[in-house]
């Protein structure tokens, strides 16, 4: 996978964790192709709610650029009209319980 093709698809911040080591690099190549695979749209967060990455399918679906890596879910548009995000996220993180949540705007 092309450094560019990395920027181009949300996966920057994923990406730039890795360092240098030839191992960690394919192991996250991989990860992120198959993320990409996946149809339904993936956002990670950071534990201050601002967007880490992101696969093809939410850049796709919800119009998320490299530009918003680093944002806040609430500065984001199509995100900041969900406030069920930010409190799913946020108990995820104070209880440590993994949960899955399925939140829709319209018909997305």
């Amino acid at each position: 996978m092309s450094l560019q093709r990395v920027l181009d698809t949300g996966w920057t911040g994923f990406h730039g964790g890795i360092g240098d080591d030839a191992v960690a690099h394919t192991a996250t190549t991989d990860l992120i192709n198959l993320l990409d695979t996946v149809e339904v749209p993936i956002i990670v967060v950071r534990r201050d709610l601002r967007i880490a990455c992101y696969n093809k399918a939410a850049g796709d679906v919800l119009g998320l650029s490299p530009l918003h890596i680093g944002r806040a879910s609430r500065d984001i548009s199509v995100l900041a009209g969900s406030p069920r995000l930010e409190q799913q996220c946020s108990h995820v993180l104070s209880s440590g319980i993994e949960s899955r949540v399925n939140l829709h705007d319209g018909d997305r």
